[in-house]
């Protein structure tokens, strides 16, 4: 235990952040004794956490019950993709067992849910997929990017416009295409399919 301001606070055993492993920030997306590439928060998840009062006190259990329970995202993903049906019954298998090795697989698992899931650390997210608070569900990884400069989740196909400040999609800012130095140049040219 340390001390801060007079008050005792326990350090994680990572020695870098504050409580238990469960409730780490340093350490949510698993010790790198376990998972050797490090992991941070992706941007819909970092956005999430800044927006809460009190990140320190991050439960990882809650979490879980978010990303499995809160919605009907999972439930309707499962049915079709088998890669989550077989996590699934993985992690229930192993979430009753009272054996120091089922604990260690549920741990396991349950940090690669996190890891693909909140992640940042992993290009296919989890299984093609990813979290999503702003959209309060699991999401296709090739069909939402969260806008870090609008803090909120778009589809793919829209992109930041850093001159106007403001998502825009089918890969022209209609501002930047109206003020363009020559805006209805092509209108002159004959369609050459005509």
């Amino acid at each position: 235990m340390a001390s801060r301001g007079g008050q005792r606070v326990k350090k994680c055993s990572c020695k870098t952040g504050r409580g238990d492993k469960k409730a780490c920030v340093f350490c949510f997306f698993g010790p790198l004794s376990a998972f050797p590439k490090p992991c941070g928060a992706n941007a819909c998840f970092a956005t999430w956490l800044c927006n809460q009062p009190n990140v320190e006190e991050l439960d990882v259990d809650l979490i879980i019950d978010i990303l499995l329970y809160d919605d009907t995202s999972w439930a309707n993903i499962k049915e079709y993709e088998e890669p989550f049906k077989k996590w699934e019954d993985s992690w229930k298998r192993t979430r009753g067992g009272k054996r120091k090795k089922s604990r260690e697989e549920r741990e396991r698992l349950e940090f690669e849910l996190l890891r693909g899931a909140l992640g940042n650390c992993n290009q296919n997210d989890f299984y093609g997929y990813w979290y999503s608070f702003c959209r309060g569900g699991w999401v296709a990884t090739d069909l939402w990017d969260h806008c870090q400069e609008c803090r909120v989740c778009k589809p793919s196909a829209e992109w930041h416009c850093d001159k106007h400040n403001r998502c825009t999609s089918d890969r022209v800012c209609p501002d930047c295409a109206s003020t363009a130095p020559y805006p209805n140049m092509m209108s002159s040219y004959p369609d050459p399919g005509s």
